[in-house]
């Protein structure tokens, strides 16, 4: 960290019209972000009753698609992991056999199956 060579001042601190001034202000900026994401709601809720009608469904799908579809805007992972998909076997496996084995049991159980896998296996199984 850097070394102070003085020591810091004391901030003067605001007479209670600064404070009041201040304080006005962030309340003023809060009702109007408050009212501006109130109207961005209404106008989403109406868009949505609107398509619902259009396209025949429920306005919850599209709901749905409005405020759970950030997930579609995530970046993905271009490749998958071998090993993630050898686990991912693994544990289709298990459920099929009615076992049910946490993370650290399938790497005890499976790892050095996986390791001998050859290369060309590997990326098969991706």
């Amino acid at each position: 960290p850097h070394l102070r060579h003085t020591v810091p001042r004391p901030r003067a601190s605001l007479g209670p019209d600064q404070k009041r001034e201040r304080k006005e202000s962030r309340e003023d900026k809060q009702r109007r972000i408050d009212a501006a994401v109130s109207t961005w709601f209404s106008d989403t809720m109406a868009l949505a009753e609107k398509l619902a009608e259009e396209f025949d469904m429920k306005p919850k799908y599209f709901h749905d698609l409005f405020f759970q579809g950030g997930g579609r805007m995530v970046i993905h992972q271009a490749t998958v992991n071998p090993y993630n998909a050898f686990k991912s076997e693994k544990v289709a496996e298990c459920r099929e056999r009615g076992e049910a084995k946490d993370a650290t049991q399938l790497h005890e159980d499976y790892f050095d199956e996986y390791r001998n896998l050859t290369d060309k296996e590997k990326d098969a199984l991706v």
